[in-house]
């Protein structure tokens, strides 16, 4: 029984960093493309406000991950914030300006519904932790937590 004591908790922390590694991934090639989008665009848009709000939620999320990705069971604990950013993960419509603009959007698009998707993931995962492990009481915790 010792062993098993041992590697409890280790395939939540090895989601977990899977899913924040995919979560700054996706976030990372969104705030890309929309920033070569908006460079080629010089602010003509008449739908530039979607693009600044997508860019600005695709910043919070790289940030986020980047602060979260340690495979800390305490870090569980913000689930809260990743189903905040499940709602707000979300580029609306289309962005077309004289033809252009439509694939980077698609794929935009894409890497969005797989960091809405990642957020969901952590989110549930999140509250995985916190209902199996409660209070953290000492006897629930993993080893982590009880030093």
């Amino acid at each position: 029984m010792g062993r098993m004591d041992e590697n409890k908790g280790v395939v939540h922390k090895v989601l977990s960093v899977l899913f924040r590694t995919g979560e700054l991934v996706s976030a990372i090639i969104v705030l890309a493309l929309l920033g070569r989008f908006t460079y080629y665009v010089h602010g003509h848009s008449h739908n530039n406000g979607r693009v600044v709000y997508t860019m600005e939620v695709a910043a919070i999320g790289i940030i986020f991950s980047i602060l979260v990705i340690a495979p800390f069971t305490a870090l569980f604990l913000s689930f809260p914030f990743d189903f905040i950013m499940f709602w707000k993960v979300r580029p609306v419509g289309n962005v077309r300006v004289n033809g252009a603009g439509c694939s980077e959007w698609r794929t935009v698009l894409a890497f969005s519904f797989i960091a809405i998707f990642l957020h969901l993931l952590s989110s549930i995962l999140g509250i995985y932790i916190v209902k199996r492990y409660g209070r953290w009481r000492k006897d629930r915790a993993p080893a982590d937590l009880k030093k």
